[in-house]
């Protein structure tokens, strides 16, 4: 291929791709190889065509000695004999890697795409050109796979895509990560919370191979320098270039362009999966500072595809990149919709993601504490040990009162009388089986007077007669559960409770039948379906029997010790908070 050729192919893609508009200054990275080196000496070839100008930005990364100074001297040289201004520095990457988690090349990446960001900003530029060519895509895409990744990593590298921030602000390149979206230039909002910038790495030379770069700078005697260092076997995309895509190509001659077609493919999948997740943003997200609050209903009901475009961009918006963010963490965070609440799941960049009852928060773990801070307070005196209960009488242990009271049928059928220990005056009939509206009404009515009714003993009554009451009953004249202020009361079938109760803190493998099922269940499944929040789980009474829990106080009593037509005795239990 002759170099008039592959000009016309770096133009058409920068045109077809729209990476840069006249009157912009674009800044070009320049290692001294063979791929930015082309890159360079075509876009200054071509800068009166595009209307563009150039500044070049090279980093002397300090890793090979001498040899890095000859870079960094070429590039020097080449800027001058081109006529485009250059900025040249030097960071010591083997001690800004000291004392951080990072690879060389990922610290060496971070410091350039760092400096290069700085550059764009003192020349007033919005561009950086990178000399990716297609087997810097095709390394990319097998990068991404040996990983983990999901659609939006089999994209690869995008022609233009944002210069991304952490969320110290620190500039982040998408260099052999998972690029969050192939955006199109104008399209990119002001450095924001979300680490979306207007400045943007685009690629020119994502058509152009690697030999074809060489071959245009031998044609132009530009002399190109080597790297020592792609030679090394040390780094990951080394061992893919010399190791791997050698073995693969013996299966396959053709697999990079295997590779390329499935990038294309996962492309052209992911924008619309990217525009459908994009519709639905603002109905199941908001965004309150650093934190993203997902509707966790809505998202559950969207097809898997959905919920993990969704989950990505949260995180994307929040750490500024999907640095570090493999398909993995994704399908962790999207666990959280299945699982209990309080369930936490900790991702790259001091990011957390947190199951409530219908959100998943995603935000830094501090932000996580403050929102868990702002839960409703639990209403219900902290608990601990075993209380056995004085069956009839009352029982007083930290922070309750406990009156239970036993009722026995009369003679007299279909009334009852109060034993020893009960706090009110025997007023109630208990209805015949068939009962008439109007019958239904005047026991509704008892009830509430019950309720309501002080008695003699100061002591036991409530602080205020007009305190409202709730009232959950069958359709017996009993009372299944009633709140009264401070006090919570239900009535039980006394035969099946039996008097040898006590309360206790909820257990592990804790189960019971809850009030209208027909089967045990957890009872670490009911409080979570029954939205009690975490913090107040180990607060609330759990009445147990020898055999079975009888009542979870506040919620809900086992079906197993109702009241029926059939009961011959009734046990009221009533809880008082006191001081």
């Amino acid at each position: 291929m002759n170099k008039i050729k592959i000009e016309s192919k770096v133009i058409d893609f920068i045109q077809r791709y729209g990476l840069v508009s006249p009157e912009e200054i674009v800044v070009v990275g320049v290692s001294g190889g063979a791929d930015s080196v082309c890159l360079l000496h075509v876009l200054a070839k071509w800068r009166k065509e595009l209307g563009i100008k150039l500044h070049i930005a090279h980093l002397n990364h300090q890793l090979r000695g001498a040899e890095s100074e000859a870079d960094a001297k070429y590039v020097s040289d080449l800027a001058g004999s081109l006529g485009i201004p250059v900025t040249i520095n030097r960071q010591d990457v083997a001690a800004y890697r000291a004392g951080r988690n990072f690879s060389v090349e990922e610290a060496a990446r971070e410091l350039r795409y760092a400096f290069f960001a700085r550059v764009a900003g003192e020349v007033g530029a919005n561009r950086i050109a990178i000399g990716h060519t297609r087997d810097d895509q095709v390394e990319t895409i097998l990068m991404h796979i040996l990983r983990g990744t999901g659609v939006t990593g089999l994209c690869g590298l995008a022609p233009c895509s944002p210069m991304a921030y952490d969320s110290q602000g620190r500039a982040r390149n998408l260099e052999g990560e998972e690029s969050p979206m192939p955006l199109t230039p104008r399209v990119i909002a002001s450095p924001d919370s979300s680490g979306r910038s207007n400045l943007l790495v685009i690629r020119p030379l994502l058509d152009i191979s690697r030999e074809e770069t060489t071959n245009y700078c031998q044609e132009h005697q530009l002399d190109p320098r080597i790297d020592s260092s792609n030679r090394s076997l040390s780094f990951f995309r080394n061992r893919i270039r010399l190791q791997l895509l050698p073995q693969l190509r013996q299966y396959n001659p053709s697999v990079d362009q295997a590779l390329l077609r499935l990038a294309d493919i996962a492309k052209g999948d992911n924008a619309f999966i990217e525009q459908q997740a994009s519709g639905l943003w603002d109905e199941v997200a908001r965004q309150e500072n650093n934190a993203i609050y997902l509707d966790r209903k809505q998202i559950a009901n969207l097809p898997i595809a959905l919920q993990r475009q969704l989950l990505r961009t949260t995180v994307t918006r929040l750490a500024g990149d999907t640095r570090d963010i493999e398909a993995s963490h994704i399908e962790a965070a999207r666990s959280l919709l299945d699982k209990p609440v309080g369930k936490r799941i900790s991702l790259p960049h001091g990011i957390t993601c947190q199951g409530g009852y219908d959100e998943i928060v995603i935000a830094s773990s501090d932000i996580i504490g403050t929102w868990q801070s702002q839960l409703p307070s639990c209403p219900f005196p902290s608990l601990s040990g075993e209380f056995h209960l004085k069956v009839p009488g009352k029982t007083v242990f930290p922070g309750w009162k406990v009156m239970a009271s036993i009722i026995r049928e009369r003679v007299d059928e279909g009334h009852y009388e109060y034993q020893e220990g009960a706090r009110h005056s025997p007023q109630i009939a208990k209805p015949v089986p068939s009962v008439s509206e109007e019958s239904r009404r005047e026991i509704a009515s008892a009830l509430s007077r019950l309720a309501m009714t002080k008695t003699n003993d100061k002591e036991d009554a409530p602080r205020n007669d007009r305190e409202e009451c709730h009232f959950e009953r069958s359709e017996e004249s009993h009372i299944t559960q009633a709140r009264l202020g401070e006090t919570i009361v239900a009535d039980f079938d006394l035969h099946k409770t039996g008097t040898e109760l006590f309360v206790r803190q909820r257990r592990a493998g804790d189960r019971f039948q809850p009030l209208g099922m027909d089967m045990l269940k957890k009872l670490r499944e009911f409080m979570v379906d029954a939205k009690i929040p975490r913090s107040w789980r180990g607060r609330i009474p759990i009445v147990c029997s020898p055999q079975q829990i009888i009542w979870v106080v506040g919620w809900r009593m086992d079906d197993k010790v109702k009241v029926t037509e059939a009961s011959k005795g009734i046990l009221r239990l009533e809880f008082i908070k006191s001081d």
